[in-house]
């Protein structure tokens, strides 16, 4: 089985670009489309990594890496943003974000980043 990535990310069309360019690369891919929906999957599954947008309704995806921080999930996180914003980039890494990425990005850079991350 390959590896296991969950795609967060409420904008649907950009939803399905990611998680169609990582089948295709390979990954085991399950998509979320709001933050509430992706800690239930990080509750009931096993996911090497996490891609997700920052801004989301019902939980943010710095919400989404404090979860797995305080689950004690070895799942890798990158997380998305149309914001540029340095505070952001900051916050998400002092909570523990592995890496970030602003929109809108090149889908074969996002694949670097994800292989640099998980392999």
């Amino acid at each position: 089985m390959g590896l296991s990535v969950l795609v967060a990310e409420d904008e649907a069309m950009m939803l399905k670009a990611i998680a169609f360019k990582l089948q295709k690369e390979g990954y085991t891919v399950q998509t979320a489309s709001d933050g509430k929906e992706a800690i239930a999957l990080l509750e009931t599954g096993s996911f090497d990594l996490l891609v997700s947008d920052i801004m989301m309704p019902f939980a943010s995806g710095l919400e989404l890496v404090t979860a797995i921080k305080e689950r004690g999930l070895k799942t890798k996180t990158l997380l998305l943003s149309a914001l540029g914003q340095e505070n952001t980039v900051l916050k998400a890494f002092s909570l523990g974000a592995d890496d970030y990425m602003t929109k809108p990005f090149s889908p074969n850079e996002l694949l670097v980043r994800i292989k640099k991350l998980i392999g």
